[in-house]
């Protein structure tokens, strides 16, 4: 498996920081809801971030009358 990568640390909360671009050429946006996965790749674990698939009345704007 061939993969592109970044090396990060930890922000000291344990929240991972990646870089725009790198989200970016993954074709994440910034606020997109994803899913993360915990898996064993060449014997060492690694998380696996995906897009979340929503729901199609997740995909649709909220009709909430503002006050």
């Amino acid at each position: 498996m061939e993969a592109v990568k970044v090396t990060r640390k930890l922000d000291g909360k344990g929240r991972l920081i990646l870089p725009g671009d790198f989200r970016e050429a993954a074709g994440f946006a910034p606020d997109e809801p994803v899913e993360v996965a915990l898996t064993v790749i060449d014997g060492k674990q690694a998380f696996v971030i995906t897009k979340k698939e929503l729901k199609a009345w997740q995909n649709t704007p909220s009709k909430k009358k503002k006050l």
